[in-house]
This record gives structure tokens, C-alpha cells and sequence, in this order.
């Protein structure tokens, strides 16, 4: 089976969050299957994204990021006459023909007030319109799915579910468990950080001698601005490599993961791989995806969030349940099984439309 695809390759200029992860591991995994499948970036790719250079297409335009995407790309694209064009990242060329996309949640939607302005209404204008013209949209649980089917009308056979996979760096390293609970995310405020560290500060009334590591990255030119409370115990870590993201989720007592709402949710898979056990929100995403592998608490409850922290923490029979649930459930979540669902997808598509 080949198949002609190109790749749009906007997400090489971005920072590594989620939706940059997925693009570059299924592209990584993609441009491996077939010598005709390629990838188009704007500008070389940043040292972390190690592709062959046969296989990808630098445009050295002076244009970049929307404009790039936007203008550019479809005019490259014209040159190999407009073959199906894969956007990881939700976005895509508008007036693209032959546009497959991956939308992977509608956070922008579900919560307006979290992003710059600039950003939601541009969101709000290009979103429908892709997914209602996209030859096939790929999202990454059942949750959003419903949730694109029911906001952007577009019609579910047109919507095929490919789950997150983890990278096989995470992994047990036999490292000594510290005490400190780990926190990975972005500084939405839907990540729910506020509630967590008001149940931080509750839990360590208790369990004084234990830190909260916070690790994420904060990108004003997409987030609105959010400050933190000042709670004594809490260590703001910033970014950091997946080197020391894994030493972090082996070293870690657990992983919190309160959000209030998530397309997939990736941290706990990666926690869970690195033999760490999960206390995470009940919220739809998270129980289709980890079932009975992690531990829910309500995130609109600090004390709820608190308890279940201090559970896991003292219960060594729920806290060795959790570690054996979560790495036998990690296993069952692959970059290469989602990559292999795309590739047949669009094939097949392709096929169908010869």
C-alpha cells in the first residue's frame, strides 16, 4: 500500500506542548511507512525534531506561522498537483481542497476566556469552516468527537478516533521515589491549577515535608495571563526536556492531573509508563481513556483533590494497584498503532476517491 501524502509542517516552528508531541511522532512514524509521503516546513526544523532531509520540503520564505500556512503552503502545494495534505495540529489551509486534519479538542470553544482574544477569534472563524470541508477529520478520544459532531455539525462517518500513544523513553528507571507530587501541564486556567494549590495547601497540613513541582510553559501570545497564588511548598520547574521529564516521573510520589477539561490528556499516559501512579479529574476524557488505571477525585473540590492525594500516598495496596493498572494500560496506547490507523484511513481514502 502508497500512498502520496504531504505533511503540513507549521508545527516544526512551534514549541513542544501536546498537540506539537502528536504531530511530530506520527510525522516521524509517517515519512517511515512510504518514500511518497513528505513533510513541508517553513523554515528548518528545530534540533529536536530529527527528520531525514530527503524527506522534507524547506520553504525559506521570509512568511511563517498563519500567513505561511495560509498563503504559502497551498501554492507549494500546487506544484505536486494539490495531493492530500495531513494538518496535525488543528489548523489548516482554508481554501485547501484536499485537507485531512486532526482537531484534538474544542478547549477554545469550551473555554473562550483562557486564550488571547486574537487567538479565540480565529479559532472561532477557521475551525468550523476546516471541519466542515476536510476530507476526513481525525480527533483523539470519543469525548471530542461527540463534542466536534455537536458543535461543528459535521457528520460522525466523518470522524475517525486515533488515541495519543507514549514515547518509548518512558519508561521505569528503578529511581527512588521522592516526596514530591508532580504536576505537568500548560497554564490554562482549565488546567485547574488554582483549585490544585488550594489542595495542596490543605494536603500539607498533614504532609509538610512534601513539595508540588509544577512543569509547564506559559505562551502569552496564546494564554491570557494568570496569576498563581503563593503557597508555601510549591516549586514552579518551568520547561523541561523529556530526559528529565522522565527522571521527573520516576522520581515523583504521583501525578496530579486535576483538569477540568481535556481532549486526551497525555501527561498521566506518560506517568503511568514511568510507573507512576495518577490521581486525575473525573471528567469523560480521562475515564474513556484510563479507566480503572488511575484514581478520580471531583477537580472543583480542593478537599476532594487533597484526599485523594493523601490516599494514594498512605494506601500501599490502592498505591500498588495503580502502578500495575497504569503500566499494563500504557502499553496498550502506541505511536505506532495510531500512526498505523492513519496511514490505512487515508489510504483507503485515497483509493476510494480514484
Amino acid at each position: 500500500m502508497s500512498c502520496q501524502i504531504f505533511i503540513n509542517g507549521k508545527f516544526l516552528t512551534q514549541r513542544l506542548t501536546g498537540v506539537q508531541r502528536f504531530a511530530y511522532e506520527v510525522s516521524k512514524r509517517l515519512i517511515q511507512l512510504d518514500q511518497e509521503i513528505k513533510l513541508i516546513s517553513p523554515s528548518p526544523p528545530m534540533d529536536i525534531y530529527c527528520f531525514p532531509k530527503e524527506k522534507i520540503i524547506i520553504d525559506k520564505s521570509a512568511f511563517k506561522g498563519v500567513i505561511w500556512e495560509q498563503l504559502k503552503l497551498p501554492q507549494i502545494l500546487k506544484k505536486f498537483s494539490q495531493p492530500p495534505l495531513l494538518n496535525l495540529g488543528n489548523t489548516a489551509p482554508l481554501f485547501y481542497e484536499n485537507n485531512i486534519v486532526v482537531i484534538h479538542d474544542l478547549a477554545w470553544m469550551r473555554y473562550p476566556e483562557a486564550f488571547s482574544r486574537k487567538f479565540y477569534l480565529w479559532y472561532r472563524f477557521l475551525i468550523p469552516k476546516i471541519a466542515r470541508r476536510a476530507l476526513l477529520i481525525y480527533t483523539v478520544s470519543e469525548f471530542s468527537k461527540k463534542e466536534i459532531v455537536e458543535e461543528l455539525k459535521v457528520k460522525p462517518e466523518k470522524i475517525k478516533v486515533v488515541y495519543n500513544g507514549v514515547n518509548e523513553k518512558f519508561k521505569p528507571l528503578g529511581l527512588k521515589r521522592e516526596k514530591f507530587i508532580l504536576w505537568v501541564g500548560s497554564l490554562q486556567p482549565y488546567k485547574n491549577l488554582e483549585n490544585l494549590l488550594k489542595a495542596f495547601w490543605i494536603f500539607r497540613k498533614d504532609f509538610s515535608d512534601y513539595k508540588l513541582c509544577l512543569v509547564g510553559r506559559f505562551d502569552a501570545r496564546v494564554f491570557r495571563s494568570a496569576e498563581l497564588p503563593r503557597v508555601e511548598g510549591v516549586e514552579v520547574l518551568g520547561e523541561r526536556e523529556d530526559e528529565a521529564l522522565v527522571s521527573l516521573y520516576n522520581r515523583a510520589s504521583l501525578l496530579i492531573f486535576p483538569s477540568l477539561y481535556e481532549g486526551f490528556g497525555l501527561p498521566p499516559l506518560e506517568a503511568m509508563a514511568c510507573g507512576c501512579p495518577v490521581v486525575a479529574s473525573l471528567i469523560p476524557s480521562l475515564k474513556e481513556i484510563y479507566e480503572e488505571a488511575v484514581f478520580y477525585v471531583n477537580p472543583r473540590d480542593p478537599e476532594d483533590i487533597a484526599r485523594g492525594i493523601k490516599k494514594v500516598l498512605t494506601d500501599e495496596t490502592l498505591r500498588s494497584e495503580l502502578i500495575a493498572r497504569g503500566l499494563s494500560k500504557a502499553k496498550e496506547y502506541t505511536w505506532d498503532r495510531t500512526v498505523e490507523e492513519i496511514f490505512k484511513s487515508i489510504c483507503r481514502l485515497i483509493n476510494k476517491t480514484l
